[in-house]
This record gives structure tokens, sequence and C-alpha cells, in this order.
């Protein structure tokens, strides 16, 4: 029988994360696949990091639209966009809702500059 250590597991749990962001990332933006893979990677751990310790961002589902924000408007966009800065330090909103709340906030942001290109 195979004996794991703590650290091992947690190894392989990080890095089955890391694929199915990368993944998640090369659906829905096709671009992406441009990004080498260990700078892609090694980006995702950074967000990740920032999103848990900066904002209480827990689950893999509430990371998710940071990464995807981070990927669309700027690796900083937390720091370059005050509304985001606002959603991501209220103290009042468990981690889902500034997840619901930051998934808002890209999609009517992206749909107002495509209703600009028309």
């Amino acid at each position: 029988m195979f004996k794991f250590s703590r650290e091992r597991i947690n190894n392989l749990g990080q890095n089955v994360y890391v694929d199915r962001m990368r993944r998640y990332l090369y659906d829905m933006f096709p671009e992406s696949e441009e990004m080498p893979i260990e700078k892609m990677d090694e980006t995702i751990l950074k967000l990740t990091e920032r999103a848990q310790t900066h904002y209480g961002l827990i689950l893999e589902t509430d990371i998710a639209p940071f990464i995807v924000g981070a990927w669309l408007m700027a690796v900083d966009f937390d720091d370059k966009y005050l509304a985001v800065k606002k959603i991501l330090s209220d103290p009042n909103l468990a981690s889902f809702e500034k997840s619901e709340k930051l998934w808002q906030f890209l999609e009517d942001a992206f749909r107002i500059l495509e209703e600009g290109k028309k």
C-alpha cells in the first residue's frame, strides 16, 4: 500500500486545481493557450494566493471570477478598479457573495464595452 505524506497530498491537490483552472481559461479564452504552461500555472497560483489572503475568497468557484478578471482586465485589476476593490474588501460579504458580485461586475463591464462598439 502506498503512503503519502500530507505535503505530497497537498501538492497533488494543488496540481489538480491548477490544471483544472488552466483548462477553464483555455476553454473560455482560447488565446490563453499562447502563454507558456509554466507561466500560466505560476500566475494562477499567485492570483489564488492573493484572492485567498487579501480578500478571503475560499472555494475554487469563488476564486474563478478573480482569475478571469485578472485575465481579462489586468493582473492587478483588483487594485486598478475601485468597484472591484470595494466588492472584494467588503467585510460584510461572504466569499460566495464577493464571487457573485465580481461575476456581475465583469459581465456588466464587458456588456457596456460591447455596447460602446455599436
